[in-house]
């Protein structure tokens, strides 16, 4: 990576994505401080991300997806005030997630899947209320998923899976229904190494978000029963709740999501009936339940 680049200091746009790039992140690159778009992916980088580079006051996208990067996310990038999409899942990055990232008020794209990542997800993301994507499956996360997340009023894509799987497609594959059975479904002792181990309870708050479309907490350590309150989830088409400890029934607030076009609660203690509303016999699209 040519250090030398920091001194273009009218760019706006840098693509160098899809090459054999390698070393680290120039030091040096703070000092573009024009530049917009930044688009690194499927390198070779190392190394960490720079903390220096939260002074690139007008960036506002980035995309080191693929690469060999480790260490921190900085929590000097929160003072990227406009950034709207940051992309930097594949890496081996670790450590907790910044709580201060809850201060990009202009973020609506975060994908920081298959990395390394570790502690609790913050209360303070509940601020992102531009936020539409957020994908945090495989990692190494742990704890309660926070009631304040309710607050994600623009939220359409939330992935906390514990295994993420590498060939899924990106998620605007949302718009095409006949990719919702990708999944490959495998019991927990299949699992490859450490993964997310959500517990606890579903919050009801999230029965506030109200454009979330797809919802996946698959194989974490949930427990509890399904709230009522997520039936107010009106949008919701996908949700994913296969392999954790859920009890209790289907509540009949459910049968609303109308929208609602493939559910699995494999793996879980879910007993019936099921709503009405869920017509197993006409429906397009796959409803994969437990047997009763």
């Amino acid at each position: 990576m040519p250090p030398e680049l920091g001194l273009l200091s009218n760019l706006v746009h840098l693509n160098l994505g899809h090459n054999q790039l390698t070393g680290p992140l120039p030091l040096t690159w703070r000092q573009l401080t024009s530049l917009e778009y930044l688009y690194l992916e499927h390198n070779q980088l190392t190394g960490c991300l720079p903390p220096a580079w939260g002074e690139l006051a007008a960036l506002a996208f980035v995309s080191l997806r693929i690469n060999q990067l480790t260490g921190a996310l900085p929590a000097e990038w929160s003072q990227l005030a406009g950034l709207t999409e940051l992309r930097l899942e594949g890496n081996a990055l670790s450590g907790p997630l910044p709580p201060d990232l809850g201060q990009l008020a202009a973020l609506q794209h975060l994908n920081l899947r298959a990395n390394q990542f570790t502690g609790c997800l913050p209360a303070r993301w509940g601020q992102l209320t531009a936020l539409t994507e957020l994908g945090l499956d495989g990692n190494q996360l742990t704890g309660l998923l926070p009631a304040e997340w309710g607050q994600l009023q623009a939220l359409r894509v939330l992935s906390l899976a514990g295994p993420s799987e590498p060939d899924l497609p990106e998620w605007r594959w949302l718009s095409a229904p006949e990719h919702l059975a990708l999944h490959q479904h495998v019991l927990p002792e299949q699992l490859p190494g450490p993964h997310n181990q959500f517990s606890g309870p579903l919050p009801p708050a999230w029965g506030q978000l109200q454009k979330l479309e797809y919802l996946e907490l698959r194989h974490n350590q949930l427990t509890g029963p399904l709230p009522p309150a997520w039936g107010y989830l009106r949008a919701l088409t996908v949700v994913g709740l296969y392999g954790n400890r859920l009890t209790g029934s289907v509540p009949p607030e459910w049968g609303r999501l109308a929208r609602l076009v493939y559910v699995d609660l494999r793996g879980n203690k879910i007993a019936g009936p099921l709503p009405p509303e869920w017509n197993l016999d006409t429906t397009t699209w796959a409803i994969d339940l437990p047997a009763y």
